[in-house]
């Protein structure tokens, strides 16, 4: 398990949720992110070193490729369970998928995201 805990950016704009915040894998690498959700669809961007477009969109299977300083791989995401709910103050999405590296399985595997209001108390 990989947890990140980050300030991003929030907004919404033509009915979808934007949620922008950087990652930073060494003193000198920043990697751009942004999620994007639009009802029970999410797309989770980044531009880097390493770069991507997945798309989770729920019993459909979406290729993209991952693109890293040495060369690329082609990802495949079937994604089984796509849930977003919507508070107030917060949102939680719950990403169920299988993912395939150059056409073979590699793994199932689950992305839990919970974005809330800087305002929110933990």
């Amino acid at each position: 398990p990989v947890e990140l805990v980050t300030r991003g950016r929030y907004y919404n704009k033509n009915n979808k949720h934007y949620i922008c915040y950087d990652e930073m894998f060494d003193e000198k690498e920043i990697t751009k992110s942004t999620i994007i959700v639009k009802g029970n669809d999410v797309e989770v961007i980044r531009k880097g070193s390493t770069s991507s477009h997945m798309v989770f969109q729920e019993h459909r299977k979406n290729t993209t490729y991952y693109n890293m300083p040495f060369g690329s791989m082609l990802l495949g995401i079937n994604a089984t369970h796509v849930n977003v709910e919507e508070q107030e103050d917060k949102m939680n999405i719950d990403i169920k998928y299988g993912l395939e590296g150059n056409y073979n399985f590699v793994s199932d595997c689950n992305i839990n995201i919970e974005v809330k209001s800087h305002n929110e108390s933990a």
